[in-house]
């Protein structure tokens, strides 16, 4: 089977009131040959003591393409939770790698004190990184979805009915969520399959939660992703992201 994809990202109205960049990632990969795709968003956590979100997510999305594009077909539970964790480790070590190659700079502190940031810095450095992860992985014989923090995954089938399989995380309440910084976040980020001889896919998306909370009620957010598919489905790859960041504006 082959896949259109694409990917957008823009800066949402509270960042721009505020003066904020984008401090969102977001990434794709495939290997049409090989019937198998990834697809990648990370929030950063716009905290303003969390001064190296951005850099944080762009991380995220990069641990998760290279470790999903590698992944064998397996997809064993057992496997895929390991999987997971081993995303996670890989994600911490990378940030503390990061902050040690590059210490926290004046012009990067905003307006927060430099003895807080080096609070962050000899407690919990991962801190200042903070971001989420929403992934997917799609095969010839089955998709997975990764989350680490709030945001969506969505599966829309051949009859147009869209589930979102991830179970919910109950700490994910307003706009509190979990991190991957979080000292447990290698055994509580969330991951669930999809065999495809099961169900018949149209399409796959993962958001951050600059779009799942920009609608208040569910069937809105499913109306929203139905446009995407009815809008895109005749577009070439190099269109399709285009497309898509217009309509998230």
């Amino acid at each position: 089977m082959s896949l259109v994809y694409g990917c957008g990202r823009v800066v949402g109205d509270l960042h721009k009131g505020r003066g904020m960049t984008c401090e969102d990632a977001v990434g794709v990969w495939c290997d049409v040959q090989r019937g198998k795709y990834v697809g990648v968003v990370a929030g950063g956590h716009g905290d303003p003591t969390c001064v190296r979100s951005a850099k944080g997510a762009q991380l995220a999305v990069d641990v998760a393409i290279e470790y999903l594009k590698d992944f064998s077909a397996d997809n064993d539970a057992q496997a895929l939770a390991s999987l997971a964790k081993c995303m996670v480790k890989e994600w911490k070590h990378r940030v503390l790698s990061d902050l040690q190659e590059r210490p926290i700079e004046q012009d990067e502190l905003g307006n927060v004190s430099r003895d807080s940031v080096e609070l962050w810095c000899r407690s919990h450095p991962a801190h200042l990184y903070g971001s989420t992860v929403v992934a997917v992985l799609f095969t010839r014989e089955y998709c997975a979805f990764f989350q680490q923090g709030d945001g969506c995954c969505a599966y829309i089938c051949g009859d147009g009915t869209i589930t979102y399989p991830m179970p919910a995380d109950d700490k994910c309440v307003g706009n509190l969520t979990t991190s991957l910084s979080d000292d447990d976040a290698e055994d509580c980020i969330r991951f669930c399959r999809i065999a495809l001889s099961e169900n018949q896919v149209m399409g796959l998306f993962v958001a951050t939660d600059g779009v799942d909370k920009s609608y208040v009620a569910r069937e809105h957010l499913d109306a929203f992703f139905r446009e995407v598919i009815i809008e895109t489905q005749h577009m070439r790859e190099e269109e399709l992201s285009a497309s898509i960041t217009e309509m998230l504006v």
